[in-house]
């Protein structure tokens, strides 16, 4: 039963893999072959309609030798509804059917973003039988071959195989007799505070494309994995995801022909989208910054946790941060506006001159939601104990200088202040950073700030 397929997941980490329980098919699937798989990732017993999904598989020719029995691959995941991926992880080249670079799902739950690992879509059936099992992730999973089951008319029949835990059963595929191809897939899911969740996907159809659209499809993937290469990791939490040399280099890449393949000619017009979008909010970013740049902000003030006065020479000193952030405890998603970074960087990488300021950007609100907005600071706060303190804004301050939201950019956002008090660098979503180093480029603004007043 579907009820008992389960995993347990938490957000913004990758989903340990089941496993590609055999080796490589050993005849390789006909180059052009095409394959497209259709399902959902939604809650069990309910009506929320989740996550439509739309996989795409095309088979390339031989990789290396041509006796080893391995088919390259080209995969393209679509998804529609609660998340899922930007283009830059929604497609992927693989020579082994899904064994060590799997399509991967990204989906947002109001805890975190989940990251569901798709299963490996070529098997190698050619000594199975029923009965028969093997293990794999370190041997905490055990694969059984539960059934041949007869297909219908015109239908292959189907393996049926069970992967199972300890504590139960975690997915259940249905696999080609003959092709070794994945056919169907059902999970259950275990979200945020054990909530249910199904995934189903099955085969919907299959095509094939000619000896041309196949080395149309290759020479673009491999472009476009190259320029994948180029660019970088993109910064998934953050809503300013590239960066400028980053987007430099998007800029410069010269979009190849629209393919006939429809899926990757929709990926290529989803670049082309991002990079038109990205450069007018880089544009849009760049101006707001220049506008407040050189600012002198010491007549503005914030209020403390009990609604007083906090003027601005009271929290200052030669070089002063202020991180705007929304600092709710819940719901909290990595990195957490990267106050944990900026904590390390106030108790190790300052000194006594330099000041580092969360501001709590709130709603301007009645008493009752003030207070709210206080106590989940405070838990925020005690939780991650931060050693730096805390003031709070209704949006007056930001909008004074900046707010970068009025152009779709979310918080956080930091603003370096010198000792005059005027604005010496703006810095709008998450920085860079390093787990062993934490933010460089911050340390960076605060020492130039610091040399310059002398």
């Amino acid at each position: 039963m579907l009820s008992s397929v389960f995993r347990y997941m938490l957000p913004l980490c990758l989903v340990v893999s089941t496993g590609l329980a055999a080796e490589q098919a050993t005849v390789p699937v006909e180059p052009g072959t095409a394959y497209h798989f259709e399902g959902r990732l939604a809650p069990a017993d309910s009506t929320d309609a989740g996550q439509a999904i739309d996989w795409y598989l095309v088979a390339t020719p031989t990789q290396g030798d041509s006796d080893s029995g391995r088919s390259g691959w080209v995969w393209i995941v679509e998804a529609a509804g609660r998340g899922g991926w930007d283009w830059t992880r929604s497609f992927g080249i693989a020579s082994d059917g899904g064994k060590h670079a799997p399509a991967t799902l990204a989906f947002e739950h109001h805890v975190g973003t989940y990251v569901i690992r798709l299963p490996a879509w070529q098997w190698n059936v050619s000594d199975w039988q029923a009965g028969r099992s093997w293990k794999t992730s370190q041997g905490r999973l055990t694969w059984t071959v539960v059934a041949r089951e007869s297909g219908s008319e015109g239908e292959p029949d189907l393996w049926k195989v069970v992967a199972r835990t300890p504590i139960g059963v975690r997915r259940v595929l249905w696999i080609d007799a003959t092709t070794g191809m994945l056919v169907r897939l059902e999970e259950r899911i275990f979200m945020g505070r054990g909530e249910k969740y199904d995934l189903r996907l099955k085969l919907a159809g299959h095509s094939t494309l000619d000896e041309d659209a196949v080395d149309e499809v290759l020479r673009v993937c491999r472009s476009l994995d190259e320029l994948r290469g180029r660019l970088g990791k993109r910064q998934d939490a953050g809503s300013v995801p590239w960066s400028k040399k980053q987007l430099e280099t998007l800029a410069a890449y010269q979009l190849p022909q629209p393919p006939r393949w429809a899926p990757l000619k929709r990926l290529l017009q989803s670049i082309e989208r991002d990079r038109k979008q990205q450069h007018r909010q880089a544009g849009a970013l760049e101006a707001l910054a220049q506008r407040v740049q050189g600012q002198n902000i010491r007549d503005i003030s914030f209020r403390d946790a009990g609604g007083n006065q906090v003027p601005w020479r009271s929290i200052a000193k030669k070089v002063t941060v202020l991180h705007f952030w929304e600092y709710r405890d819940s719901p909290l998603k990595p990195p957490y506006g990267q106050v944990g970074f900026l904590d390390f960087l106030s108790r190790h990488r300052t000194t006594d001159d330099v000041a580092i300021v969360g501001v709590v950007v709130h709603p301007p609100g009645d008493a009752s939601a003030r207070s709210s907005t206080v106590r989940s600071s405070k838990k925020l706060s005690q939780f991650m104990n931060l050693s730096y303190p805390l003031v709070y804004d209704d949006g007056s301050v930001l909008r004074q200088i900046g707010d970068p939201r009025t152009l779709g950019v979310s918080l956080p956002m930091y603003v370096v202040v010198d000792e005059s008090g005027q604005i010496v660098a703006h810095h709008f979503g998450l920085y860079p950073a390093d787990p062993s180093r934490g933010l460089e480029e911050l340390a960076a603004e605060i020492e130039r700030a610091r040399k310059r007043g002398g």
